[in-house]
Protein backbone atom coordinates (compact mmCIF):
# COMPACT_ATOMS: atom_id res chain seq x y z
CA UNK A 1 0.00 0.00 0.00
CA UNK A 2 1.74 3.50 -0.87
CA UNK A 3 4.95 2.22 -2.46
CA UNK A 4 7.89 3.43 -1.82
CA UNK A 5 8.02 2.25 1.62
CA UNK A 6 5.64 4.81 2.46
CA UNK A 7 2.33 4.90 4.45
CA UNK A 8 -0.96 5.20 2.34
CA UNK A 9 -4.01 7.39 3.43
CA UNK A 10 -7.13 8.36 2.05
CA UNK A 11 -8.19 11.88 2.39
CA UNK A 12 -11.98 11.95 2.97
CA UNK A 13 -13.08 15.37 3.07
CA UNK A 14 -16.38 17.00 3.43
CA UNK A 15 -19.22 18.75 5.34
CA UNK A 16 -20.35 16.01 6.95
CA UNK A 17 -23.63 17.97 7.60
CA UNK A 18 -24.17 15.31 8.99
CA UNK A 19 -21.86 12.20 8.47
CA UNK A 20 -24.28 9.83 7.91
CA UNK A 21 -23.69 5.73 6.62
CA UNK A 22 -23.05 6.45 3.07
CA UNK A 23 -19.60 8.36 4.55
CA UNK A 24 -19.21 4.92 6.71
CA UNK A 25 -19.90 2.63 3.10
CA UNK A 26 -17.04 4.78 1.59
CA UNK A 27 -14.37 5.12 3.87
CA UNK A 28 -15.16 1.17 4.81
CA UNK A 29 -14.96 0.42 0.97
CA UNK A 30 -11.22 2.44 0.90
CA UNK A 31 -9.96 0.45 3.96
CA UNK A 32 -11.12 -2.90 2.18
CA UNK A 33 -9.81 -1.64 -1.40
CA UNK A 34 -6.21 -2.48 -0.37
CA UNK A 35 -5.32 0.50 -1.93
CA UNK A 36 -4.48 2.58 1.49
CA UNK A 37 -4.31 1.19 5.12
CA UNK A 38 -5.73 4.28 6.62
CA UNK A 39 -8.40 7.11 5.83
CA UNK A 40 -8.71 10.23 7.88
CA UNK A 41 -12.07 12.21 7.52
CA UNK A 42 -11.01 16.28 7.15
CA UNK A 43 -14.60 17.82 8.17
CA UNK A 44 -14.94 21.33 6.32
CA UNK A 45 -14.00 24.40 8.59
CA UNK A 46 -15.62 26.88 6.34
CA UNK A 47 -17.21 26.10 3.14
CA UNK A 48 -15.62 27.78 0.14
CA UNK A 49 -18.68 28.15 -1.46
CA UNK A 50 -20.64 29.35 1.75
CA UNK A 51 -22.77 26.46 2.30
CA UNK A 52 -25.09 26.59 5.47
CA UNK A 53 -23.17 24.42 7.89
CA UNK A 54 -23.85 23.14 11.39
CA UNK A 55 -21.01 24.18 13.80
CA UNK A 56 -17.71 22.87 13.05
CA UNK A 57 -17.59 21.55 16.94
CA UNK A 58 -20.74 19.77 16.19
CA UNK A 59 -19.82 18.16 12.79
CA UNK A 60 -16.48 17.19 14.72
CA UNK A 61 -17.85 15.41 17.28
CA UNK A 62 -20.82 13.96 14.89
CA UNK A 63 -17.61 12.51 12.65
CA UNK A 64 -15.81 11.23 15.47
CA UNK A 65 -18.64 9.31 17.02
CA UNK A 66 -18.86 8.08 13.42
CA UNK A 67 -15.77 6.52 12.48
CA UNK A 68 -15.18 4.95 16.48
CA UNK A 69 -16.33 1.65 14.77
CA UNK A 70 -13.26 1.64 12.48
CA UNK A 71 -10.72 1.89 15.27
CA UNK A 72 -7.20 3.20 14.60
CA UNK A 73 -7.86 2.65 11.03
CA UNK A 74 -9.45 5.75 10.94
CA UNK A 75 -9.27 9.17 12.44
CA UNK A 76 -10.68 12.75 12.44
CA UNK A 77 -8.14 15.53 11.52
CA UNK A 78 -8.63 18.86 12.70
CA UNK A 79 -6.21 20.64 9.87
CA UNK A 80 -8.74 22.75 8.34
CA UNK A 81 -10.02 24.27 11.67
CA UNK A 82 -6.01 24.86 12.18
CA UNK A 83 -5.78 26.41 8.92
CA UNK A 84 -8.40 28.45 9.38
CA UNK A 85 -10.65 30.58 6.66
CA UNK A 86 -12.26 29.27 4.08
CA UNK A 87 -11.71 25.18 3.24
CA UNK A 88 -9.89 24.30 -0.10
CA UNK A 89 -9.10 20.66 -0.66
CA UNK A 90 -5.14 22.42 -2.51
CA UNK A 91 -3.90 23.98 0.73
CA UNK A 92 -4.86 21.44 3.05
CA UNK A 93 -3.31 18.77 0.66
CA UNK A 94 -0.05 21.06 1.03
CA UNK A 95 -0.34 21.40 4.52
CA UNK A 96 -0.79 17.73 5.21
CA UNK A 97 2.01 16.82 2.25
CA UNK A 98 4.83 19.12 4.54
CA UNK A 99 3.32 17.74 7.56
CA UNK A 100 4.30 14.49 6.99
CA UNK A 101 5.92 13.80 4.48
CA UNK A 102 6.34 9.80 4.83
CA UNK A 103 2.45 9.34 4.27
CA UNK A 104 1.67 9.12 0.82
CA UNK A 105 -1.87 10.57 0.22
CA UNK A 106 -4.82 9.48 -1.86
CA UNK A 107 -7.87 11.87 -2.53
CA UNK A 108 -10.93 9.74 -1.40
CA UNK A 109 -13.90 11.33 -3.71
CA UNK A 110 -17.74 10.04 -5.24
CA UNK A 111 -17.36 10.21 -9.12
CA UNK A 112 -19.96 13.04 -8.92
CA UNK A 113 -16.84 15.57 -7.48
CA UNK A 114 -15.37 14.57 -11.18
CA UNK A 115 -18.41 16.58 -12.63
CA UNK A 116 -17.81 19.81 -10.64
CA UNK A 117 -13.87 19.67 -11.09
CA UNK A 118 -13.53 22.74 -12.92
CA UNK A 119 -14.98 24.47 -10.12
CA UNK A 120 -11.64 23.61 -7.53
CA UNK A 121 -8.88 25.18 -6.92
CA UNK A 122 -5.79 23.64 -8.90
CA UNK A 123 -7.34 20.42 -9.25
CA UNK A 124 -5.07 18.97 -12.19
CA UNK A 125 -2.30 19.47 -9.06
CA UNK A 126 -4.95 18.07 -6.39
CA UNK A 127 -4.97 15.02 -8.78
CA UNK A 128 -1.17 14.88 -8.57
CA UNK A 129 -0.59 15.35 -4.58
CA UNK A 130 -3.11 12.98 -4.43
CA UNK A 131 -4.29 10.50 -6.57
CA UNK A 132 -7.90 10.23 -6.59
CA UNK A 133 -9.27 6.93 -5.46
CA UNK A 134 -12.88 7.33 -6.73
CA UNK A 135 -16.22 5.47 -5.34
CA UNK A 136 -19.28 5.41 -7.83
CA UNK A 137 -22.19 6.76 -6.84
CA UNK A 138 -25.82 5.68 -7.56
CA UNK A 139 -27.71 8.49 -8.93
CA UNK A 140 -31.21 8.65 -10.63
CA UNK A 141 -31.06 8.51 -14.26
CA UNK A 142 -27.26 7.77 -14.36
CA UNK A 143 -24.87 4.63 -14.89
CA UNK A 144 -21.50 4.35 -13.27
CA UNK A 145 -18.64 2.63 -14.70
CA UNK A 146 -17.11 2.26 -11.16
CA UNK A 147 -17.41 -1.26 -9.54
CA UNK A 148 -18.12 -0.21 -6.11
CA UNK A 149 -21.42 2.44 -5.97
CA UNK A 150 -22.82 3.77 -3.01
CA UNK A 151 -25.99 4.47 -2.52
CA UNK A 152 -27.54 7.87 -3.27
CA UNK A 153 -27.67 9.55 0.31
CA UNK A 154 -28.34 13.32 0.36
CA UNK A 155 -27.17 15.20 3.56
CA UNK A 156 -29.69 18.02 2.26
CA UNK A 157 -32.68 15.16 1.99
CA UNK A 158 -31.14 13.86 6.02
CA UNK A 159 -31.51 17.40 7.13
CA UNK A 160 -34.71 18.36 5.65
CA UNK A 161 -36.30 15.12 7.06
CA UNK A 162 -34.46 16.00 10.56
CA UNK A 163 -36.36 19.23 10.20
CA UNK A 164 -39.84 17.81 9.75
CA UNK A 165 -39.79 14.66 11.88
CA UNK A 166 -36.60 14.49 14.25
CA UNK A 167 -36.20 11.18 12.50
CA UNK A 168 -33.65 9.50 10.11
CA UNK A 169 -33.46 5.89 10.85
CA UNK A 170 -31.59 4.02 8.50
CA UNK A 171 -29.42 6.93 6.76
CA UNK A 172 -27.56 8.28 9.88
CA UNK A 173 -25.25 5.93 12.18
CA UNK A 174 -27.10 5.49 15.83
CA UNK A 175 -24.72 7.24 17.58
CA UNK A 176 -24.77 10.64 15.08
CA UNK A 177 -28.52 10.33 14.94
CA UNK A 178 -28.74 10.15 19.13
CA UNK A 179 -26.26 13.37 19.22
CA UNK A 180 -27.83 15.22 16.47
CA UNK A 181 -31.05 14.70 18.69
CA UNK A 182 -29.46 15.29 22.47
CA UNK A 183 -28.15 18.76 21.16
CA UNK A 184 -31.80 19.23 18.92
CA UNK A 185 -29.63 20.31 15.22
CA UNK A 186 -31.33 20.69 12.41
CA UNK A 187 -34.25 21.46 13.43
Amino acid sequence: MGGFGKRSVAVFGGSFNPPHIGHQLVTWWALESGEVSEVWWIPTYQHYFGKWLVDYSRRLAMCKLAVARFGAAVKVSTIERDMGGQSRTYNTLTQLRASHPRIHFRLLIGEDILREKDKWHRFDDVEKMAPLLVVGRREKGRVSSYPMQIPDISSTEIRQQLAETRAASGVLPYSVLDYILQHNLYT
